[in-house]
């Protein structure tokens, strides 16, 4: 590794610290004490490969030369290698450098067997093929041997690429038949969309035909939207007096809102009074078919998850559903994009599904569900913990068993005391 190889290595590539580590042309105390093998780039570069490595397959290596035509190069060399053996094997000096060394020639005497038959084909007319071992009749059957090896030989790249192209010709087959049928159900659930949207339109056009031909006030229909609820009239009444909000009939009658309706309902100036009409019937089809056209869509809108504390209070959100609320079972099954609305929103419902599971798995092996859920709401009061408490054990199966078996002890003697009180 001198001027020539320096120069070499520079012309194929090697970075200039590469090249000063291999020729150890560096004397900081690095390079002398702890960095002291050789560089890969300059030996890959002076061996005729490329700097930066790779896989690389030489034919003639498939074929190894016969043991009689190798060991007449280095004839010496098992005989040395047996000896190192032996002594070692005896209790004498254990030489592992001589013994890798041995393994080498024995290497290198095979790769210039195979490297010269390929080259006497290439240049016939050298001095070298007149001399042994190249002269004999062992070295030209086994040249002829691998040359007709060499012209039918496949590489295994190629082989691996015929054999890759099928696998992934088939996967991309399945993924298009995949892509279609997602893009059928998309095209169906737009339909769908569509369609509710339509209706959305025409309940609207139907509302806002009514509302043109109306002649009441907006404080004359407002009056009646109160007066047909008596939960929205409470909640009037608190505004105007200051009082708390109840749906009592005495929060009905206070004296704001009949105040508001003797005022509404009085003549005018102009001697015309104001009678309060009924909503328009088609706002009820219109808020129906916008939630519709909403659902279909996928919106989100803005939906909250109910605040649950209980095992009682989750089956009934579950199964019923609440202050106008779909329930979440059938949210659940139909994939409601307002449960997948973020990480945390995903969690919580996937830890309430693990509850309602663990409660239908009871029902299923005989339990009332009251009697489940009664008993599960007993069991965390003594536990000191809530619905996360008991989603979490229940994801492990050696702590889902003891909730089954504390469940089963206590249907037991729920059982034992209503038959001694029976009794």
């Amino acid at each position: 590794m001198r001027s020539g190889g320096a120069q070499f290595a520079s012309a194929a590539g090697c970075t200039e610290d590469a090249i000063r580590k291999h020729g150890r042309w560096c004397g900081d105390r690095l390079m002398e004490r702890y960095l002291t093998t050789v560089t890969l780039q300059p030996i890959r570069a002076l061996s005729g490969f490329g700097v930066a490595g790779g896989d690389y397959w030489i034919p003639r290596s498939q074929i190894e030369p016969p043991s009689q035509l190798a060991e007449l190069i280095f004839p010496w060399v098992d005989t040395k290698h047996s000896e190192v053996q032996k002594r070692a094997e005896g209790g004498g000096e254990a030489d592992c450098a001589a013994l890798q060394f041995l393994d080498m020639l024995k290497f290198l005497r095979t790769v210039l067997l195979q490297d010269s038959a390929v080259l006497q084909k290439l240049h016939p007319s050298l001095p070298l093929w007149n001399r042994a071992p190249f002269n004999t009749a062992t070295f030209t059957n086994f040249a002829a041997k691998l040359n007709q090896e060499l012209s039918s030989a496949v590489c295994p790249f190629d082989v691996a690429v015929s054999q890759v192209i099928p696998a992934l010709g088939n996967a991309l087959g399945d993924v298009r038949s995949e892509l279609s049928v997602v893009k059928e159900a998309d095209e169906s659930r737009l339909n769908v969309a569509r369609s509710a949207v339509a209706d959305a339109l025409a309940a609207l056009a139907a509302v806002s035909s009514q509302l043109s031909t109306t002649t009441s006030t907006p404080r004359s229909l407002l009056l009646n939207t109160i007066s047909s609820s008596p939960t929205a009239a409470a909640s009037f009444s608190s505004l105007l007096v200051g009082a708390p909000s109840s749906g009592s009939p005495a929060a009905a009658d206070s004296p704001a809102l009949s105040s508001l309706s003797s005022s509404t309902d009085s003549p005018t100036t102009s001697g015309t009074s104001f009678l309060a009409p009924t909503l328009p019937s088609a706002l009820p089809a219109a808020t129906a078919a916008a939630a519709a056209a909403a659902s279909a869509l996928g919106t989100p809108a803005s939906y909250q998850l109910p605040d649950l504390t209980t095992v009682k209070t989750l089956w009934k959100e579950w199964t019923e559903g609440g202050e106008g609320r779909a329930a979440l079972s059938e949210m659940d099954a139909a994939k409601d994009c307002r449960l997948r609305t973020s990480s945390k929103v995903k969690q919580q419902v996937y830890r309430w599904r693990k509850v309602v599971s663990f409660v239908k798995e009871r029902e299923e092996g005989g339990d009332s569900v009251e009697d489940t859920v009664v008993h599960l709401v007993h069991l965390l009061k003594q536990r000191k913990g809530g619905l996360r408490l008991l989603a979490e054990e229940l994801a492990a199966a050696d702590k889902r068993t003891k909730w089954a078996q504390l469940l089963a002890d206590k249907s037991s003697s729920s059982s034992i005391s209503g038959t001694t009180t029976t009794s």
